[in-house]
């Protein structure tokens, strides 16, 4: 999960904690070899050199428990021989796996906190097997814990896949929820993930790349690596897409009504810059589909309403958020830090009950109906300007920034509600 730019290091480090728990998101664990390691029965023995470890079993089958196992990019774990190695955590952080895993044997790796396999990790064994079951009470012996592990029918935490994955064998992973960058970064002769009370999100580049072998709920994502693509998803509103790395992605304009499934897989869209005077405004108009795992960084949303409302009765509204100018859908896990502003400026009639509404939001403008906003954060300003000149019969008036009796500003975080509502009423 390591990203390159600083400015997004403490966005993504809020959207860390938020996400504790969340659905395909896992808090970071230490990087480093594994450590706290138990070989239960004395079966097998741990040694440590240079960034490298071996685990070496002397039965057919051998049972450690760790407090953390992790891998950090540039680090390897060897597993010898033709064995079987049931790798449990018996500590509270999540696996990261970043360097590399590798053995000729069955390799068992269970972390009920969850598994994440980052970017740049290589897992290269005869058998895998990913769980992420709570095998409390079970670690008395090799035999138990592969019972339980083997019959285990709910899981607590979730696994994610960015890295590759290659098994002699087969590929078994379980988990709450379950992630695959790029299902084409995964061989074995037989792949089966089951996952429990959660969804299994499957990668790849052109949105079709699946298994026949899997339990629970399934959507398969096409892939977004640059601006050109992330441009293309207005010719498919209605589509699922999974980003697989961070984006620069500079001047754009809205993308149009979401109604489909994209999951960030926490990568950025860096520097996004909107100047707009649609009704809608943001990264999407509207979404009504779901969105989650996404940190927005390092740009600025703007939307304008400009205009002469001289007749009666003439109105002017809009939404202007990062993500959304109006939500109706789902948003979790997401985490702005852009600058969003409205501007509203004209020539206004006194006594003709004209209006310029304006809801300007940090992620969304509006969140409307049944709109769902959860486990997400704001850190980027919220700000507007109203330049307005009236007129009522001979006499002639300015409102500015900040003045006059029709200015009204205020934040509502309560859902549904707009996060600012800005109404000039002339």
């Amino acid at each position: 999960m390591k990203r390159k730019a600083n400015i997004t290091r403490q966005l993504r480090a809020a959207v860390a904690a938020a996400l504790l728990g969340g659905i395909f998101s896992l808090s970071p664990a230490a990087l480093a070899l594994p450590v706290g390691g138990m070989s239960v029965g004395g079966t097998a023995t741990i040694s440590e050199s240079n960034g490298n470890m071996t685990i070496a079993g002397t039965a057919s089958g051998n049972l450690l428990t760790w407090v953390d196992f992790s891998i950090g990019s540039g680090e390897r774990v060897d597993f010898t021989g033709e064995h079987t190695y049931l790798n449990y955590v018996t500590g509270h952080a999540v696996s990261d796996i970043l360097g590399t895993l590798a053995g000729q044997g069955t390799i068992y790796l269970v972390n009920p906190n969850g598994i994440n396999i980052g970017d740049g990790a290589l897992i290269d064994v005869g058998t895998l097997h990913l769980s992420t079951a709570d095998l409390t009470g079970h670690l008395d012996s090799f035999d138990n814990a592969l019972s339980a592990v083997d019959g285990a029918t709910s899981f607590v935490g979730d696994v994610v896949n960015k890295g590759t994955l290659t098994a002699a064998q087969s590929i078994t992973v379980e988990g709450n929820n379950i992630t695959f960058k790029n299902v084409a970064n995964v061989t074995a002769a037989n792949v089966a993930l089951k996952s429990v009370g959660g969804e299994i999100h499957l990668g790849s580049a052109d949105g079709t790349g699946d298994y026949t072998n899997t339990t629970g709920t399934k959507y398969l994502y096409k892939l977004v690596g640059n601006k050109e693509e992330l441009t293309s998803i207005k010719d498919g509103l209605d589509r699922n897409y999974m980003l697989k790395n961070d984006i620069e992605v500079g001047e754009i304009s809205p993308l149009g009504d979401f109604t489909g499934k994209f999951d960030g897989l926490n990568y950025a869209l860096q520097n996004i810059n909107i100047n707009s005077n649609a009704a809608y405004v943001g990264l999407f108009s509207k979404n009504s589909g779901t969105i989650e795992n996404l940190v927005l960084s390092g740009g600025s949303v703007t939307g304008s309403i400009t205009g002469n409302f001289f007749g009666y009765g003439q109105d002017d509204s809009q939404s202007v958020g990062a993500l959304a100018g109006q939500n109706t859908g789902i948003i979790r896990y997401v985490s702005n830090g852009n600058s969003v502003r409205g501007n509203i400026s004209g020539q206004f009639k006194i006594g003709y009950s004209n209006t310029a509404t304006q809801y300007v939001g940090g992620l969304v403008g509006e969140n409307a109906a049944d709109g769902k906003i959860l486990a997400s954060s704001n850190t980027g300003s919220v700000t507007g300007s109203i330049e307005a000149n009236y007129q009522n019969k001979n006499k002639l008036g300015h409102i500015g920034n900040d003045g006059g009796p029709s200015f009204r500003m205020w934040v509502a975080w309560q859902e549904r509600t707009p996060e600012v509502l800005r109404k000039v009423i002339i």
